[in-house]
This record gives C-alpha cells, structure tokens and sequence, in this order.
C-alpha cells in the first residue's frame, strides 16, 4: 500500500474487498541505521518515513480483523510518532507540529479502545476469569466484554477506512518529504536541525532520564495514578532511545532497553490489575446477590496476590535500572 493509495471503501473485510494485499505478517518496528555524523533533521525525517511505511504496511491487516496484532502495531506507531515528535520538537515550526499532534491523537483516541479491549479479553480476563470460577455472572460478563470488544474494533476500521485518516498519511508524508520544513521555524530551530544526532540524542536523553529516575526514585509507594504516569514517561523514553540506539554503542544500548522494557512490562501488568478493578466493580455495582458478593471476595483476594508479586519485581528491576551505566 502506498502513501497515495485512495480511501478504502466500507465492508465487511475492507481490506480485501479493496483488492489491498495484506503484509505476510504485521510489520514491527526496526531502527533506522542513520550515517555516523547525520544531523538531528536527518533523523527525525528518516524514522518518521520509516513509521509512516509501518503505518501503510499494517492498515489493511488490522482493516481485515484477523489478527489483533496489526492493530497493536499501528497503536504502537501512533505513539512512536507522537514521542518523535516531542523528542525533536525544537527543531519543528510549532504551529505545525501541534497540529499533527492533534491528528494523532484523534487516531489514538479511536484505536486505543479497540486495542484495549483486546489486551482485556484476550490477556486480562482469562485468568480473572478463572479466579472468578465459573456461574452465571462470569458468563455473562464474559459475553458483554466479547460484544464490547466487538464494538470497539468496529470503531477502529472506521476510523482507519475514513478520509481523515487518509488525509493525516499524506499531509504527514507531504510535510517530510518537502525540503520547506526545515526553514519554517525560527533561527534557533534551524540551528538545532543542523546540531549532530549524537549531541542531540545526549542532551535530550540526559533530560528525559532524570526525569524518570526522579518521579521513580521509590516507585514501590507510589500510588496507581502516578505508577499510570511512570509508566507512560518510561514508554516515551524507550521508544526515544529506539530511535537513536544506531547512534551509540549496541550492546549498551541493548542494555539499557532491554531493562526499560522489563519495567514497562511490570507496570502495565499492575495497570492491567487497576483496568480489571474498575471494569469489574462498574459490572458488578448493581449486584447484591451472593454471587456478585463471592465474586468480589475472590477479586480482592486475586488482586492482592498478583499485586504484592509485581511490587517486589518492581523493586528490584528498579534497582537494577538505577544501577545500570548510561550508553550515551
């Protein structure tokens, strides 16, 4: 699929019966090698094209709903776009850059419900479920999550079949591939643009570092919103290190993100124990009967176990990260 294919049309599998071909397999993000003394521009342009082709190369296989795994990459590229642009934003024209901020996050907005849903059903829920026990009350909840599910992957094709989300490809494509970006700012971004990767890439990971290692300097009393937002800043700083780890030396590199990703891994799995909190007593607040109560009571018990297993890993994967050289 090209960036200037049309608009896919409405169907049941939009995706062939658009006579679109699907990827043998979805297509996972690999860094861009760029040339050792590239400047920050070089980059930024270079990995964006290289999203923006994951981007075209996985649409029709999440349009087709066979395997949820080509939504997760897209997801997953919308927000390695949306880190790009804030990694590299003082070398972008403000103005613009917010307004394919705003575009992004209408297509986050549209695809994170159906990759959520996903995540809970096919991940979560099982083995909630069988905590749970079997009756009545789980079958029915596990009914209404499948037609939640449903629902929202059916929002998701129509917003990656829909005309804005062709227009976002091809002004994001326009916008790159056009030598004019580089000279719509003011001077002080033009000379950022200019700047070596490599010294860019130090400064902004340095920043972007000790602010993780402040807000996580004792994450094992942090509360769920501010775990929530650990997780999220760590998510960032992976997937800004994803797009410099050519520049440095590979097996630190490697490293380092191998135990950043260890955490995030933590942090979504006592995420996913607040996302089950939630949907579960949303389920069940209409519920007096015994069955709702024990289902409650098995809950807690559940989430108690499970939490305090993720809190000691956390524990020590932080002191680990803490202790861990820096590759730049």
């Amino acid at each position: 699929m090209s960036l200037t294919q049309r608009p896919v049309k409405h169907s049941r599998e939009p995706a062939r019966a658009a006579g679109v071909a699907l990827a043998p397999a979805p297509v996972k993000w690999r860094p861009v090698t760029p040339a050792k003394h590239a400047c920050a521009s070089d980059v930024f342009a270079a990995n964006m094209f290289a999203l923006l082709e994951q981007m075209c190369a996985n649409q029709p296989g999440a349009l087709a709903g066979e395997d949820p795994e080509y939504l997760h990459q897209l997801r997953v590229t919308v927000r390695r776009l949306r880190a790009i642009l804030s990694l590299y934003s003082g070398l972008l024209c403000k103005r613009r850059r917010k307004a394919v901020v705003r575009e992004l996050q209408w297509l986050s907005r549209a695809l994170g419900p159906a990759r959520d849903a996903d995540v809970f059903v096919t991940e979560i829920w099982p083995p909630l479920r069988e905590a749970l026990g079997v009756g009545p009350r789980t079958e029915a909840l596990d009914r209404a999550w499948h037609r939640l599910q449903r629902r929202a992957a059916a929002a998701a094709h129509r917003a990656l079949a829909s005309q804005r989300y062709q227009r976002l490809m091809l002004q994001l494509a326009r916008w790159i591939a056009q030598p004019s970006w580089r000279g719509d700012a003011g001077g002080q971004r033009r000379a950022n643009r200019d700047q070596l990767a490599r010294g860019f890439g130090r400064i902004e990971l340095g920043r972007r570092t000790d602010r993780v290692r402040k807000v996580g300097r004792a994450p094992g009393t942090l509360d769920a919103e501010a775990l929530h937002r650990l997780r999220i800043d760590i998510k960032k700083l992976r997937y800004m290190m994803d797009t410099l780890r050519p520049l440095f030396n590979r097996a630190r590199v490697k490293k380092m993100l191998a135990t950043l990703s260890r955490l995030q891994d933590i942090l979504g799995d006592l995420n996913d124990i607040e996302v089950a909190e939630q949907k579960l007593g949303a389920a069940l607040s209409t519920g007096d009967s015994v069955d709702a109560n024990q289902l409650r009571e098995r809950f807690t018990r559940w989430r108690a176990l499970r939490r305090k297993g993720l809190k000691r890993k956390l524990q020590q994967t932080w002191r680990a990260y803490r202790r861990a050289d820096t590759f730049w």
